[in-house]
């Protein structure tokens, strides 16, 4: 398995990978919503090369199929070679369209996402615009919890006003039923000046969180309140908030 994921960094060349954040998040999608609740089918924003939900799918007895959505045409040729060096090709399914285009189409039960999510007050001064969650980051990812999905496993970041994205869920009908929480560094994009710039002035009006090393990011499983035991929000809130 080492030896498969070392094969795959080389290769990404042209395509945003970060071995953390990509293990971290398939990570998420093995426990929060494989494991946790044995979906049928997940739609997926954003596969990028496809290594997290293969992994993923590796690990796990998960005997359903995934139908990404990747419209960097690098990306979705490198991840569609990856999966069928892994015999997945019918069951994890990447299509190189737009996501939000094909909405009309989903059964809305369970979404997985790491989305883009790095705030910037100029899009064109980025020098991967693909990344780019709006001026506090929180664009992309608001606009997937307004999809009404009944499931949803998100990555969150602490950079990215949180607490906004939280609240918003909240008052979109979703609670908190689970999360991880991991410490990632910052990593040649987020280093940018311009990102850097951003961050400072969110950090000045309270809703960026990070340190010197780094930032928090949650794995947030998002699930509409009937199917939610125990809410975590002012938990999670919390921790969102931990780094100063």
């Amino acid at each position: 398995m080492t030896y498969i994921y070392s094969n795959f960094a080389r290769e990404a060349n042209n395509v945003f990978y970060c071995t953390e954040e990509s293990q971290f998040y398939s990570y998420c999608a093995e426990m929060l919503l494989i494991n946790e609740l044995a979906p049928d089918r997940i739609i997926e924003f954003g596969s990028g090369d496809g290594t997290a939900i293969i992994f993923a799918m590796l690990r796990t007895r998960f005997a359903g199929i995934v139908e990404g959505y990747e419209i960097n045409p690098k990306a979705y040729d490198l991840a569609n070679r990856h999966i069928g060096r892994c015999g997945l090709a019918h069951r994890y399914l990447i299509f190189n369209d737009c996501f939000f285009k094909n909405t009309h189409g989903f059964e809305k039960k369970f979404l997985t996402s790491n989305p883009p999510y790095l705030p910037c007050f100029s899009k064109k001064d980025m020098i991967l615009p693909e990344l780019y969650g709006g001026p506090e980051g929180t664009e992309v990812i608001i606009k997937l919890l307004s999809l009404d999905f009944t499931h949803v496993m998100m990555l969150i970041p602490s950079i990215s006003n949180p607490l906004a994205i939280l609240q918003y869920a909240k008052n979109s009908g979703y609670g908190i039923s689970n999360f991880l929480v991991t410490e990632l560094p910052f990593g040649y994009y987020s280093s940018r000046p311009e990102i850097q710039d951003t961050l400072c002035v969110l950090k000045n009006k309270n809703i960026s969180f990070f340190s010197d090393a780094g930032y928090l990011i949650a794995g947030v499983l998002f699930q509409k309140k009937e199917c939610v035991q125990k809410d975590r929000f002012e938990e999670l809130s919390g921790i969102m908030q931990s780094l100063k």
